[in-house]
């Protein structure tokens, strides 16, 4: 089972300056069996923890919802926690749809009506993150169906 907690970040240090995640000093049982994934969301990366720190500059501001962090404790294998990690933000979209998917490489994407047309496809090279343009979408719900390398999973998005 995934845990996910979204992590804001804010400094008032006004110049750039360099900041670092890192797991080497957490303790606990539960913690040292699980594989611990940071996103940024600002540059659409996705970092194993569990194998290497993370380090960003930022100067002075306030990112609420910049990372996220993934404790995977289910074997990587299992397609249903690899598709459930899947994201797609902002939701609702107006012009770019973002989607991310830190533990399956994405191959296409479908976009989809409430009639169930196909208004939109695009093939994505083994990419873990996606920028989804939808300005020549009409304000509705759609259907996002994300083709991965370990399955398929369908969410739903709202255009604005």
């Amino acid at each position: 089972m995934d845990h996910i907690i979204p992590l804001g970040f804010s400094t008032q240090v006004q110049y750039n300056q360099e900041y670092t995640f890192s797991t080497r000093s957490i303790e606990g049982e539960l913690i040292s069996q699980a594989t611990v994934y940071l996103k940024d969301n600002l540059l659409n990366t996705v970092t194993n923890l569990s194998e290497t720190d993370y380090t960003f500059t930022a100067n002075e501001g306030h990112q609420t919802d910049r990372f996220v962090i993934v404790f995977e404790t289910e074997i990587l294998g299992t397609n249903e926690v690899n598709l459930q990690s899947i994201s797609l933000y902002p939701n609702p979209a107006q012009n770019i749809l973002n989607i991310s998917s830190p533990l399956a490489a994405i191959t296409s994407v479908e976009v989809f009506d409430l009639r169930g047309r196909k208004v939109g496809a695009t093939i994505i090279n083994y990419q873990n993150s996606y920028q989804l343009d939808v300005t020549g979408l009409k304000s509705a719900v759609y259907f996002i169906k994300i083709n991965t390398e370990k399955g398929t999973i369908t969410k739903r998005v709202l255009k604005e």
